[in-house]
């Protein structure tokens, strides 16, 4: 009896010490699982959150705020304060000359805010002293077809309407397509690049662009449904003094993803492509081929040389630091090869016609090892480029056609900003 009893206790011994043992077992196996798994839930969300933080969302200034917060700010300069004359109006002529100059930047307290459309384009009104900006990142993460202006006098954003909504897009009987809204007929939203200008003597805002990346297939099919039903994709005119859009009679002609400049001495727009250079006569808001052939590239930018009575053409998709000349009469552009130092190779970088200077402005991205932007001055008849060391950019402006002269004010004029970052104004006087 005695020794059943001990072989029952041993027995009983030997499954909780095997028990405890399987148990440790469980639990290390357990504590890998976990951790494993753990691993994986952690890789998938961060993969599905970077999927899901789509353009929209990151344009977005509370993602911008956040993201600022946890990484800080690119762009640290600060706010330059511009002085004022003696009847309270901003004196340019005052302050330092060859650097770029903060003299705005959006916040989310602004009345008006909105993240910078990288296809969007600029023009300059020469009556009102103002930035125009018109155009739309679009491929399914922006809409706005809306016209904002920032006044250097006031130093403010303003909006000329409330875009209108995806909804109301459609295409009117004419074949062209419209977005409807309390304002009347309008655009629908377009990338516009180097292809809208202001007509000073008609007080008008010419685009002469389509929505090329809405086309079904391209990047969504979100207007799959109309794009078939589309005959003419005109050019736009929208006039500021009765706050109206208009579609332009007779042929089109467009400029997705290449440049135009508004001729001075003409009052009408002269628009580049590699099959031809067209003329629109602002008179009779019409088109026609004036030269055979221009620059076999895109993301160029032009600009016309009131002086030289020229036209420049600058940078291309596939890098280029070379100058593409159009004599007006002539049949096609010409690369004016330049000889001494150069900008670095670029494409869609901003550039302006100085008129008090008599040359072209450049603003170049550096080298990827570097960081910020270089600026450079561009004489067609001494055929030079002149780097300006001070004017350094504090960052990368990347695709950017928003950089415009004043005359009025004799200072250049750039809307940019640093990735996430809300964008800002800046004026260089050279």
């Amino acid at each position: 009896m005695l020794l059943q009893s001990r072989f029952i206790l041993a027995f009983k011994q030997f499954c909780n010490e095997a028990m405890m043992k399987q148990a440790t077992i469980f639990k290390n196996a357990l504590k890998k699982y976990l951790l494993f798994s753990g691993i994986v839930v952690h890789i998938a969300v961060f993969f599905i959150l970077g999927f899901l933080l789509t353009e929209k969302i990151s344009d977005h200034w509370r993602f911008k705020a956040l993201m600022q917060f946890i990484q800080g700010p690119t762009d640290n300069t600060p706010i330059y304060q511009i002085p004022f004359d003696t009847y309270g109006k901003p004196n340019y002529s005052l302050i330092p000359k060859s650097q770029w100059l903060k003299i705005h930047q959006q916040s989310a307290e602004d009345y008006i805010s909105f993240p910078r459309q990288r296809h969007s384009g600029s023009a300059w009104d020469n009556k009102r002293h103002r930035l125009i900006l018109f155009g739309s990142d679009t491929h399914g993460g922006n809409w706005d077809n809306s016209i904002y202006t920032f006044d250097l006098g006031y130093m403010a954003w303003q909006q000329e309407y409330t875009p209108s909504s995806f909804e109301s897009y459609t295409v009117d009987k004419s074949g062209i397509p419209i977005s409807k809204s309390k304002h009347g007929s309008m655009p629908w939203a377009m990338h516009t690049f180097d292809a809208i200008n202001y007509l000073p003597h008609k007080d008008q805002l010419v685009v002469a662009s389509y929505p090329n990346h809405l086309k079904p297939g391209k990047f969504g099919n979100w207007v799959a449904s109309l794009w078939p039903k589309i005959t003419k994709h005109p050019t736009w005119i929208y006039s500021f003094n009765s706050k109206s859009w208009r579609a332009a009679r007779g042929k089109p002609e467009n400029f997705f993803p290449y440049s135009s400049a508004y001729n001075t001495k003409t009052g009408n727009i002269v628009g580049f492509r590699p099959n031809g250079i067209f003329e629109f006569n602002s008179y009779k808001s019409k088109w026609a081929k004036i030269g055979k052939k221009s620059i076999n590239a895109y993301h160029t930018q032009a600009i016309y040389d009131s002086k030289n009575n020229a036209f420049l053409i600058f940078g291309e998709h596939k890098l280029s630091n070379d100058i593409h000349v159009f004599k007006p009469g002539s049949s096609e552009s010409i690369k004016k090869s330049t000889t001494g130092k150069k900008p670095p190779k670029t494409q869609h970088a901003p550039f302006a016609y100085h008129e008090k200077k008599s040359e072209a402005v450049a603003l170049v991205d550096t080298k990827s090892s570097d960081t910020g932007s270089e600026t450079w001055t561009y004489n067609l008849e001494k055929n030079r480029w002149m780097h300006v060391e001070t004017a350094k950019f504090p960052f990368k402006v990347g695709m950017n056609y928003h950089m415009q002269y004043s005359p009025y004010y004799n200072v250049l004029v750039l809307f940019a900003n640093a990735p996430k970052e809300m964008a800002s104004v800046w004026v260089l006087r050279l």
